[in-house]
Protein backbone atom coordinates (compact mmCIF):
# COMPACT_ATOMS: atom_id res chain seq x y z
CA UNK A 1 0.00 0.00 0.00
CA UNK A 2 1.72 3.43 -1.01
CA UNK A 3 2.04 6.20 1.87
CA UNK A 4 -0.80 8.81 1.91
CA UNK A 5 0.65 10.83 4.60
CA UNK A 6 -0.16 14.39 3.57
CA UNK A 7 3.35 15.17 5.25
CA UNK A 8 5.08 13.29 3.29
CA UNK A 9 7.34 15.18 1.01
CA UNK A 10 8.70 14.51 -1.74
CA UNK A 11 6.86 11.39 -2.31
CA UNK A 12 8.41 8.30 -1.81
CA UNK A 13 10.11 6.65 -5.12
CA UNK A 14 7.59 3.92 -5.08
CA UNK A 15 4.55 6.27 -5.75
CA UNK A 16 6.16 8.72 -7.76
CA UNK A 17 6.96 5.54 -9.60
CA UNK A 18 3.54 4.39 -9.85
CA UNK A 19 2.10 7.48 -10.58
CA UNK A 20 3.93 7.77 -13.56
CA UNK A 21 3.01 4.45 -14.48
CA UNK A 22 -0.68 5.09 -14.37
CA UNK A 23 -1.56 4.48 -10.89
CA UNK A 24 -4.44 6.79 -10.26
CA UNK A 25 -4.43 6.05 -7.11
CA UNK A 26 -0.63 7.22 -6.65
CA UNK A 27 -1.30 10.26 -8.53
CA UNK A 28 -4.00 11.66 -6.60
CA UNK A 29 -2.22 11.13 -3.34
CA UNK A 30 0.81 13.52 -4.75
CA UNK A 31 -1.55 16.00 -6.08
CA UNK A 32 -3.33 16.06 -2.98
CA UNK A 33 0.01 16.66 -1.26
CA UNK A 34 1.42 18.84 -4.16
CA UNK A 35 -1.40 21.45 -4.11
CA UNK A 36 -0.99 23.60 -1.35
CA UNK A 37 2.43 23.44 -1.62
CA UNK A 38 2.49 25.16 -4.72
CA UNK A 39 -0.39 27.49 -3.68
CA UNK A 40 2.18 28.43 -0.79
CA UNK A 41 5.16 28.82 -3.50
CA UNK A 42 2.85 30.96 -5.44
CA UNK A 43 1.89 33.29 -2.55
CA UNK A 44 5.33 33.41 -1.99
CA UNK A 45 5.97 34.91 -5.45
CA UNK A 46 2.84 37.90 -4.77
CA UNK A 47 0.07 36.99 -6.00
CA UNK A 48 -3.23 36.36 -3.97
CA UNK A 49 -5.00 34.05 -2.87
CA UNK A 50 -7.35 33.54 -5.88
CA UNK A 51 -4.49 34.03 -8.53
CA UNK A 52 -2.02 31.71 -6.86
CA UNK A 53 -5.08 28.81 -6.85
CA UNK A 54 -5.56 29.37 -10.26
CA UNK A 55 -2.12 28.68 -11.59
CA UNK A 56 -1.72 26.04 -9.27
CA UNK A 57 -4.84 24.11 -10.70
CA UNK A 58 -2.80 24.76 -14.21
CA UNK A 59 0.49 23.22 -12.77
CA UNK A 60 -1.75 20.51 -12.09
CA UNK A 61 -3.23 20.29 -15.16
CA UNK A 62 0.53 20.04 -16.74
CA UNK A 63 1.75 17.29 -14.16
CA UNK A 64 -1.24 15.20 -14.93
CA UNK A 65 -0.71 15.55 -18.55
CA UNK A 66 3.20 15.22 -18.50
CA UNK A 67 3.44 12.91 -15.56
CA UNK A 68 3.73 9.76 -17.98
CA UNK A 69 6.98 11.03 -19.99
CA UNK A 70 8.78 11.50 -16.73
CA UNK A 71 12.15 9.48 -17.62
CA UNK A 72 13.58 9.27 -13.88
CA UNK A 73 10.89 8.92 -11.18
CA UNK A 74 14.03 10.01 -8.91
CA UNK A 75 13.96 13.63 -10.26
CA UNK A 76 10.26 13.72 -9.45
CA UNK A 77 10.86 16.99 -7.28
CA UNK A 78 12.94 18.92 -9.23
CA UNK A 79 10.95 18.50 -12.46
CA UNK A 80 7.67 19.06 -10.16
CA UNK A 81 9.33 22.99 -9.40
CA UNK A 82 10.57 23.59 -13.11
CA UNK A 83 6.90 22.64 -14.35
CA UNK A 84 5.87 24.97 -11.03
CA UNK A 85 7.79 27.86 -12.22
CA UNK A 86 7.26 27.46 -16.05
CA UNK A 87 3.31 27.71 -14.99
CA UNK A 88 4.41 31.34 -12.70
CA UNK A 89 6.30 32.60 -15.66
CA UNK A 90 3.69 31.67 -18.23
CA UNK A 91 1.18 33.87 -15.75
CA UNK A 92 3.11 36.88 -15.82
CA UNK A 93 3.62 36.90 -19.61
CA UNK A 94 -0.59 36.64 -20.27
CA UNK A 95 -0.95 39.28 -17.47
CA UNK A 96 1.83 41.49 -18.46
CA UNK A 97 3.29 41.63 -15.33
CA UNK A 98 6.98 42.47 -14.15
CA UNK A 99 8.73 39.55 -12.74
CA UNK A 100 9.46 39.92 -9.17
CA UNK A 101 12.78 39.57 -7.42
CA UNK A 102 12.94 35.79 -7.03
CA UNK A 103 12.53 34.28 -3.28
CA UNK A 104 15.37 32.24 -1.92
CA UNK A 105 14.04 28.61 -1.69
CA UNK A 106 10.86 27.05 -3.31
CA UNK A 107 9.30 26.77 0.14
CA UNK A 108 6.93 24.04 1.63
CA UNK A 109 5.41 25.99 3.77
CA UNK A 110 1.68 26.21 3.63
CA UNK A 111 -0.17 29.02 2.27
CA UNK A 112 -1.03 30.56 5.92
CA UNK A 113 2.79 30.44 6.97
CA UNK A 114 3.40 32.53 4.36
CA UNK A 115 1.48 35.78 2.91
CA UNK A 116 3.19 38.49 1.47
CA UNK A 117 2.04 42.14 2.27
CA UNK A 118 3.33 45.27 1.39
CA UNK A 119 5.41 45.49 3.93
CA UNK A 120 7.18 41.61 3.04
CA UNK A 121 7.36 42.74 -0.43
CA UNK A 122 9.32 46.30 0.31
CA UNK A 123 11.45 43.91 2.34
CA UNK A 124 12.19 41.15 -0.40
CA UNK A 125 12.50 44.03 -2.96
CA UNK A 126 15.28 45.69 -1.11
CA UNK A 127 17.19 42.86 -0.08
CA UNK A 128 17.40 41.88 -3.47
CA UNK A 129 18.79 45.02 -4.40
CA UNK A 130 21.29 44.98 -2.36
CA UNK A 131 22.78 41.91 -3.56
CA UNK A 132 25.71 42.44 -6.20
CA UNK A 133 24.36 42.08 -9.87
CA UNK A 134 26.04 38.49 -10.49
CA UNK A 135 24.19 37.27 -7.84
CA UNK A 136 20.67 38.82 -8.82
CA UNK A 137 21.22 37.51 -12.23
CA UNK A 138 22.34 34.16 -10.74
CA UNK A 139 19.32 33.93 -9.09
CA UNK A 140 16.95 35.32 -11.62
CA UNK A 141 18.05 32.67 -14.19
CA UNK A 142 17.29 30.07 -11.69
CA UNK A 143 14.55 31.21 -9.76
CA UNK A 144 12.50 33.00 -12.59
CA UNK A 145 13.68 31.24 -16.07
CA UNK A 146 13.86 28.05 -14.20
CA UNK A 147 17.23 27.04 -16.24
CA UNK A 148 19.45 23.86 -14.68
CA UNK A 149 22.41 24.61 -13.07
CA UNK A 150 23.90 23.05 -15.73
CA UNK A 151 22.32 25.61 -18.39
CA UNK A 152 23.35 28.73 -16.07
CA UNK A 153 26.64 27.69 -16.92
CA UNK A 154 26.26 27.39 -20.25
CA UNK A 155 24.85 31.23 -20.37
CA UNK A 156 27.81 32.38 -17.78
CA UNK A 157 30.65 30.11 -19.58
CA UNK A 158 31.03 28.89 -16.31
CA UNK A 159 31.14 24.73 -15.00
CA UNK A 160 28.02 23.73 -13.22
CA UNK A 161 30.23 22.66 -9.95
CA UNK A 162 31.14 26.71 -10.03
CA UNK A 163 27.49 27.67 -10.44
CA UNK A 164 26.14 25.56 -7.49
CA UNK A 165 28.61 27.01 -5.22
CA UNK A 166 28.12 30.53 -6.73
CA UNK A 167 24.28 29.73 -5.95
CA UNK A 168 24.68 28.74 -2.73
CA UNK A 169 26.48 31.96 -1.40
CA UNK A 170 24.25 34.23 -3.41
CA UNK A 171 21.12 32.71 -1.26
CA UNK A 172 23.02 32.71 1.83
CA UNK A 173 23.70 36.76 1.46
CA UNK A 174 20.12 36.85 0.24
CA UNK A 175 19.23 35.53 2.92
CA UNK A 176 20.98 37.71 5.49
CA UNK A 177 20.06 40.68 3.76
CA UNK A 178 16.44 39.53 4.17
CA UNK A 179 16.85 39.43 8.04
CA UNK A 180 18.05 42.55 8.25
CA UNK A 181 15.80 44.60 5.99
CA UNK A 182 12.82 42.55 8.02
CA UNK A 183 14.45 44.11 11.65
CA UNK A 184 14.13 47.54 10.28
CA UNK A 185 11.03 49.83 10.36
CA UNK A 186 8.32 49.63 7.64
CA UNK A 187 8.55 53.15 5.97
CA UNK A 188 5.33 53.99 3.55
CA UNK A 189 7.13 54.20 -0.19
CA UNK A 190 7.32 58.00 -1.37
CA UNK A 191 5.39 57.79 -5.17
CA UNK A 192 7.18 59.83 -7.39
CA UNK A 193 7.83 60.55 -10.86
CA UNK A 194 11.30 59.80 -11.77
CA UNK A 195 11.90 60.35 -16.11
CA UNK A 196 14.56 57.99 -17.83
CA UNK A 197 15.75 58.27 -21.31
CA UNK A 198 16.95 55.08 -23.36
CA UNK A 199 19.52 55.80 -26.10
CA UNK A 200 20.24 53.72 -29.14
CA UNK A 201 21.68 54.92 -31.98
CA UNK A 202 19.06 53.54 -34.48
CA UNK A 203 15.96 53.34 -32.06
CA UNK A 204 15.16 50.62 -33.40
CA UNK A 205 15.46 47.58 -30.72
CA UNK A 206 16.92 47.64 -27.54
CA UNK A 207 15.59 51.39 -26.52
CA UNK A 208 12.48 51.13 -27.89
CA UNK A 209 12.31 47.65 -26.03
CA UNK A 210 13.31 48.97 -23.26
CA UNK A 211 11.59 52.20 -23.30
CA UNK A 212 7.78 50.01 -23.97
CA UNK A 213 8.85 47.84 -20.45
CA UNK A 214 9.25 50.06 -18.48
CA UNK A 215 6.05 52.50 -19.46
CA UNK A 216 3.85 48.87 -19.10
CA UNK A 217 5.63 47.89 -15.42
CA UNK A 218 5.79 51.06 -14.20
CA UNK A 219 2.04 52.27 -14.83
CA UNK A 220 2.61 55.76 -15.40
CA UNK A 221 5.12 55.76 -12.14
CA UNK A 222 7.94 57.06 -14.79
CA UNK A 223 7.98 59.40 -17.51
CA UNK A 224 9.81 57.62 -19.88
CA UNK A 225 11.40 58.70 -23.49
CA UNK A 226 13.77 57.06 -26.21
CA UNK A 227 16.02 58.24 -28.97
CA UNK A 228 19.07 57.78 -31.35
CA UNK A 229 21.10 59.88 -32.45
CA UNK A 230 20.43 58.21 -36.22
CA UNK A 231 17.13 56.94 -36.19
CA UNK A 232 16.37 54.29 -38.83
CA UNK A 233 13.33 54.28 -40.99
CA UNK A 234 11.04 52.11 -38.79
CA UNK A 235 11.09 50.48 -35.40
CA UNK A 236 12.54 46.84 -36.31
CA UNK A 237 9.68 43.93 -37.09
CA UNK A 238 11.19 41.41 -35.02
CA UNK A 239 10.89 43.93 -31.71
CA UNK A 240 7.17 44.86 -32.54
CA UNK A 241 6.88 40.74 -32.66
CA UNK A 242 8.44 40.34 -29.46
CA UNK A 243 6.46 43.20 -27.35
CA UNK A 244 3.44 41.49 -28.93
CA UNK A 245 4.18 38.13 -27.47
CA UNK A 246 3.61 39.74 -24.53
CA UNK A 247 0.65 42.09 -24.95
CA UNK A 248 2.52 45.10 -25.42
CA UNK A 249 1.70 47.12 -28.58
CA UNK A 250 3.89 49.54 -30.26
CA UNK A 251 2.92 49.10 -34.12
CA UNK A 252 2.05 52.79 -34.11
CA UNK A 253 6.15 53.97 -32.83
CA UNK A 254 8.36 55.35 -34.58
CA UNK A 255 12.57 55.52 -33.96
CA UNK A 256 13.22 59.56 -33.29
CA UNK A 257 16.20 61.31 -32.73
CA UNK A 258 17.13 62.54 -29.33
CA UNK A 259 16.82 66.25 -28.06
CA UNK A 260 19.08 67.81 -26.25
CA UNK A 261 15.49 68.97 -24.39
CA UNK A 262 14.84 65.29 -23.78
CA UNK A 263 18.61 64.79 -22.06
CA UNK A 264 18.40 67.72 -19.68
CA UNK A 265 14.56 66.29 -18.57
CA UNK A 266 15.71 63.27 -18.29
CA UNK A 267 16.76 62.15 -14.23
CA UNK A 268 18.40 58.85 -15.37
CA UNK A 269 20.29 58.13 -19.71
CA UNK A 270 20.55 54.46 -19.92
CA UNK A 271 22.76 54.12 -22.83
CA UNK A 272 22.34 50.88 -24.84
CA UNK A 273 24.60 51.61 -27.85
CA UNK A 274 24.41 54.90 -29.11
CA UNK A 275 27.41 56.37 -30.68
CA UNK A 276 27.18 59.54 -30.37
CA UNK A 277 26.54 60.34 -26.65
CA UNK A 278 25.79 63.82 -25.20
CA UNK A 279 27.54 65.02 -22.76
CA UNK A 280 25.49 63.34 -19.30
CA UNK A 281 26.44 65.55 -16.33
CA UNK A 282 24.32 65.33 -13.33
CA UNK A 283 22.29 62.62 -13.95
CA UNK A 284 22.45 59.20 -13.73
CA UNK A 285 24.14 57.36 -16.55
CA UNK A 286 23.96 53.42 -17.10
CA UNK A 287 25.44 51.86 -19.42
CA UNK A 288 23.98 48.21 -20.91
CA UNK A 289 25.85 46.11 -22.30
CA UNK A 290 23.60 44.05 -24.31
CA UNK A 291 24.44 42.69 -27.54
CA UNK A 292 22.78 43.74 -31.02
CA UNK A 293 20.18 41.82 -31.92
CA UNK A 294 20.66 42.28 -35.58
CA UNK A 295 20.97 39.93 -37.57
CA UNK A 296 20.00 36.83 -35.23
CA UNK A 297 16.67 36.51 -35.82
CA UNK A 298 13.57 36.71 -34.50
CA UNK A 299 14.91 34.19 -31.42
CA UNK A 300 17.96 36.35 -30.85
CA UNK A 301 15.74 39.34 -30.19
CA UNK A 302 14.05 37.45 -27.78
CA UNK A 303 17.45 36.53 -26.05
CA UNK A 304 17.55 40.56 -26.09
CA UNK A 305 14.13 40.59 -24.95
CA UNK A 306 15.02 39.01 -21.72
CA UNK A 307 18.26 40.41 -20.66
CA UNK A 308 16.40 43.96 -21.09
CA UNK A 309 13.26 42.81 -19.18
CA UNK A 310 15.65 42.01 -16.21
CA UNK A 311 17.56 45.10 -16.89
CA UNK A 312 14.47 47.06 -16.47
CA UNK A 313 12.94 44.97 -13.32
CA UNK A 314 16.67 46.11 -11.35
CA UNK A 315 16.57 49.92 -12.77
CA UNK A 316 12.66 49.91 -10.85
CA UNK A 317 14.30 48.78 -7.74
CA UNK A 318 16.86 51.19 -8.14
CA UNK A 319 14.49 54.12 -8.66
CA UNK A 320 11.91 52.13 -6.05
CA UNK A 321 8.83 52.35 -8.14
CA UNK A 322 6.41 49.46 -7.47
CA UNK A 323 5.65 47.45 -10.07
CA UNK A 324 2.15 47.65 -11.43
CA UNK A 325 -0.57 45.40 -10.06
CA UNK A 326 -3.67 44.09 -12.37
Amino acid sequence: MLPTDSSAWPPPLSEATAARDGDQAALTSILTKGLPRLVAFYRGQGLDLPDAEDVASDACEAIIRSLGKLRSPQAFEAWFWRVARSKFHDYLRKRHRPLPAPELETTHVLPDEHTLDKEEFRTVRVAYGRLAARDRELLWLREVEGLSYAEIGGRLFKREGSVRVAMLRARRRFEQFLKEEGRKPYEAPVYRSPSVLFMEAGDADRSQMAAALLRSMAAGQVKVFNGGSAPSSRVDPRTVKVLAERGIDIGGNHPVKWSAAMVEAAEVVVDLGEERLPAVTGKRYLRWEIESPAGKGLDGMRMAFNEIERRVWELMIMLEIEPRKI
